[in-house]
């Protein structure tokens, strides 16, 4: 059975900063420091400007997605199954990853959506890192405005689905009585 997993987040870059950050490796592959079961090694090779590019656009079967980047701020929300997940979470950390090294700042969550528990955060700063979840964390992901975003556009996409004869409620039969 697969999973999903909701990200969202935002990284607030200092004055004059986004060209700088935008010029620098965006490689996963050259970072040794991954956490284990944080995404797949990916083959992804650009700058950060080039991933930007990229993620204007959802990732393959990502839904709810939002992402905009300006010079100032980049934000992001969204649900994607485990296959996406696993093929552009590095990709997405690195975003704030490599925001730390220009003095850019923000939290990015990686945060199980309704079939998984897991989460994650990716901190931008000075000490730039991935951290796994706690319990504490994972009650503040699950509470916050973007997750109740989330849940309402996967309510309105059911919503708006046609009639389902195995998923509806099914008349009583009459009795031959």
């Amino acid at each position: 059975m697969g999973y999903d997993v909701a990200v969202f987040g935002e990284l607030a870059l200092p004055a004059n900063a986004s060209a700088a950050w935008k010029k620098l490796d965006a490689t996963p592959s050259k970072r040794g420091d991954w956490p284990d079961g944080f995404g797949v090694p990916v083959t992804a090779r650009g700058s950060v400007g080039t991933l930007v590019t990229q993620l204007a656009k959802p990732p393959q079967q990502a839904w709810g997605w939002q992402f905009s980047a300006t010079a100032s701020r980049v934000a992001i929300r969204g649900v994607m199954p485990d296959d996406c997940w696993l093929d552009n979470a590095r990709l997405i950390a690195q975003l704030w990853l490599r925001g730390g090294e220009v003095g850019a700042t923000g939290t990015l969550s990686f945060r199980g959506f309704e079939t998984a528990d897991t989460g994650w955060i990716v901190e931008a700063g000075k000490r730039a890192r991935i951290k796994l979840m706690t319990k504490a964390d994972k009650a503040i992901a699950d509470a916050s405005p973007d997750m109740a975003k989330l849940h309402d556009a996967m309510t309105e996409t059911l919503a708006a689905l046609p009639y389902n004869p195995f998923t509806s409620p099914k008349k009583k039969p009459k009795s031959r009585a």
